[in-house]
Order: C-alpha cells, then sequence, then structure tokens
C-alpha cells in the first residue's frame, strides 16, 4: 500500500473521532409515536397492499397501526428512518417501477420493512 501524506492526515483525524465516541452524548432508547393518515390522497396504495396480502382494507390498517417497530437506522436523506419489521401479513414487495416523486412524510413498505420518507419523528413527552 502506498501511504502520502494524506493518508497520515486522515488516521489522526480518523483516531481523534474514535477517541471521542467516548464522549459522545448518545440517544436514549424510547418510544416514537408517527401519526399516520389511511387511503385516499393520504394512501394511495391502500387498496393494492390489501389486495396482494389478500386482506381487508381495515386489517392492514389494524396490523399497521397496532405495532410497534424498532428503527434500525437513519440514512439515505435526512429524516429517512428505516423501520421494521412489519407483520408478516403486510409484507409486500416494493414496486416494480419506483416512483419519481414521494410525498413528505410518507411511508412506504418494502419487503418486511418500513420506510418514512422525511420523518418528524417526535419523542413521548414532547
Amino acid at each position: 500500500m502506498l501511504c502520502d501524506g494524506r493518508t497520515e492526515t486522515w488516521r489522526v483525524a480518523l483516531r481523534g473521532y474514535l477517541e471521542r465516541t467516548g464522549t459522545l452524548d448518545i440517544l436514549k432508547p424510547g418510544k416514537v409515536e408517527i401519526p399516520v393518515c389511511y387511503g385516499g390522497e393520504y394512501g394511495e396504495d391502500l387498496n393494492d397492499v390489501a389486495a396482494l396480502n389478500n386482506v381487508a382494507t381495515e386489517r392492514v390498517i389494524e396490523l399497521h397501526s397496532s405495532a410497534e417497530y424498532v428503527v434500525y437506522f437513519l440514512g439515505f436523506v435526512p429524516g429517512f428512518a428505516y423501520l421494521g419489521e412489519l407483520p408478516d401479513e403486510l409484507v409486500t414487495p416494493r414496486l416494480a417501477t419506483p416512483r419519481r416523486s414521494v410525498p413528505r412524510e410518507a411511508l412506504g413498505l418494502q419487503g418486511g420493512r418500513l420506510g418514512c420518507i422525511r420523518c418528524r419523528l417526535r419523542a413521548d413527552g414532547g
């Protein structure tokens, strides 16, 4: 491996970041409530999800809204939360062709997981 001055600069910087990780203020686990509207302009895929999974739309809403999800990580774009796991009855394949535009604060079923597009997550009590 060839090393130049930049490599050592990066090594020093990375070592500094790693040494500080013990002093970072990490968020404590807690519950977050995400308000959801279903159907019509707020959920154009509700009927498709119900049909694909051979359940009534009311059952989709019941299953989705009664589950507790774990935030696996945030990424892709600021505020994009990867949540899981969906109840088995809601596991739905991704669209064959991704949408070019997705409304702010939309929820997307992605196999057994849920993507929250630009979520405004609000912790309990605040």
